[in-house]
């Protein structure tokens, strides 16, 4: 008996059982099909890409089909529309309506079932409605879940939650005798356990209420190794004992903060910072691996605010020691304390001794000055308080036209060249015009000369700051010139006075 179209529209499927007893989703087998070894799954056994699929045809009026009729068979993702994820075409055999067939025959069923699938049956070019929902059978869930456990209660499938029947199983992977909950045993390079997160959240979390929620032993190359590129790469949150507790070596490539979001550098602290050493040789020793050819600091201590203590203390007769490298000690040979607008005050008692192994005949004090040349190189004012001396230590104190104090004496012997009298004019010293003025940095009233003024007559008499210009009257030195100009009236006082006398004789 022929069925055309018209006949075949008026047929139906009265009754649909798909059974799962061969077909599995990938990465899902029986028990006895998998081998695990060195953590790298195998299949044993080749798994048959087939299902069996049975159902009964009856036409329009309800009289099962006793016919061998083309049949495509398609697999859809959604129960209408779209097109076929899978087809393959059979001649089934119909008796009393009732048929089998054995799907992936003819074109091998290569899906994931790894979601839900709506089967569609074309009989003799007239298609059968609605699609209908594959479902998985009681044997294929028993493989879907509890098989994978080897001992044990099992695994047991609460709907959203898969678990180990029994609390005391344990699961381990690469190996037969798991000795923890999970237990995973690898020989080659890729890593055991990859976690990769998506999203905001945590990857992993653990948790414990006592002991070590992470414990992590390694006598090879890492016992714990992070790789992040965003966000943190560790982060432990812990109100009981330790937070992190390291017995070893430990190394950190980047910047590491404590205290500080945002790290600039190698290790910055944002609060206090204590050391404690039971042999009390030192608490802190930093070394720079390159010496001077490396550019920077080794150690950098700032200060806080105005109003604190200061950058760095040292209490109970603590000493503060710092050593320059062998040949350039700190950058080229000077230490630089930086008082940020404050004192350096030495108290209650201390010596500022510059010196090296003990020996001062070398080194240099420069105040204001970024290169001193002399045992105390100042810039600015010098001021001097409280000085005691005897007669006996009595000289002069001059300051040369370098800037440089001398202690003016002749000892004996001398140890000057090119003597000879001082001639001056008399004229020109008595040309010179003290003045009255007032200081501009105090509004002291005070009176001298004008260094200008006397430079234009006596330019040995006036010394000069580091730009040339005219700084004070060496008014030690004017007094040798008085000196000469007192000692020319004297003469000129006792010529007149012999004219005097001359002159009262004649009269006589």
């Amino acid at each position: 008996m022929r069925y055309n179209n018209r006949f075949l529209r008026n047929l139906v499927a009265v009754c649909f059982i798909a059974i799962f007893t061969s077909i599995v989703a990938v990465g899902t087998v029986k028990a006895g099909n998998l081998k695990i070894e060195g953590g790298s799954p195998g299949i044993i056994t080749s798994v048959p890409r087939t299902m069996t699929y049975q159902g009964i045809l009856k036409d329009s009026e309800g009289n099962p089909i006793n016919e061998d009729l083309p049949v495509v068979f398609k697999i859809y993702s959604i129960d209408s529309g779209d097109i076929p994820l899978w087809e393959e075409i059979q001649d089934v055999e119909f008796v009393d309506g009732y048929f089998t067939v054995e799907l992936g025959t003819a074109n091998p069923l290569n899906l994931p079932f790894d979601e839900d699938y709506w089967l569609e049956l074309v009989v003799g070019g007239d298609i059968l409605s609605p699609r209908q929902k594959l479902n998985m059978s009681a044997y294929s869930a028993r493989t879907d879940t509890s098989d994978y456990a080897f001992s044990g209660g099992g695994w047991v499938d609460d709907g959203t939650v898969v678990r180990l029947e029994n609390s005391n199983d344990y699961v381990g992977i690469g190996t037969a005798s798991p000795t923890n909950k999970v237990h995973i045993v690898g020989s080659d390079s890729a890593p055991l356990l990859n976690v990769e997160k998506i999203g905001p959240g945590r990857g992993v979390r653990v948790s414990t209420s006592s002991a070590c929620a992470l414990w992590v032993e390694n006598s090879g190359n890492h016992g714990l190794r992070v790789t992040n590129a965003n966000g943190d790469g560790i982060h432990v949150e812990n109100a009981g004992n330790w937070a992190g507790y390291f017995n070893g070596t430990g190394y950190f490539r980047d910047n590491v903060g404590i205290g500080a979001l945002n790290p600039q550098e190698k290790l910055e602290l944002a609060g206090n910072l204590r050391f404690t050493e039971e042999d009390l040789t030192r608490s802190i020793y930093v070394e720079k691996s390159d010496g001077i050819n490396e550019p920077g600091h080794d150690l950098e201590i700032y200060a806080g605010e105005y109003s604190d203590a200061g950058g760095l203390e040292t209490k109970d007769g603590g000493d503060l020691i710092l050593h320059g490298g062998k040949g350039y000690g700190f950058a080229g040979g000077d230490v630089y304390i930086y008082g940020g607008g404050s004192d350096i005050t030495f108290s209650p008692i201390g010596d500022v001794i510059i010196a090296h192994n003990g020996d001062a005949s070398g080194g240099d004090v420069g105040i204001g000055v970024d290169a001193p040349t002399e045992k105390l190189d100042v810039e600015g004012t010098i001021r001097l308080r409280g000085i005691s001396f005897t007669m006996s230590d009595l000289a002069n104190v001059v300051v040369d036209n370098n800037g440089v104090l001398w202690k003016e004496s002749v000892p004996v012997g001398g140890t000057k060249e090119n003597v000879k009298n001082l001639e001056i004019n008399p004229q020109k010293v008595l040309s010179l015009q003290p003045v009255k003025f007032n200081w501009q940095k105090t509004g002291d009233e005070d009176v001298g000369l004008v260094a200008e003024d006397v430079e234009k007559t006596f330019p040995e008499l006036v010394s000069h700051d580091n730009n040339g210009k005219p700084a004070f009257v060496k008014y030690d030195k004017l007094v040798l010139y008085l000196l000469e100009l007192t000692k020319a009236q004297q003469q000129q006082i006792s010529l007149l006075e012999s004219r005097i006398v001359e002159l009262e004789n004649n009269i006589r």
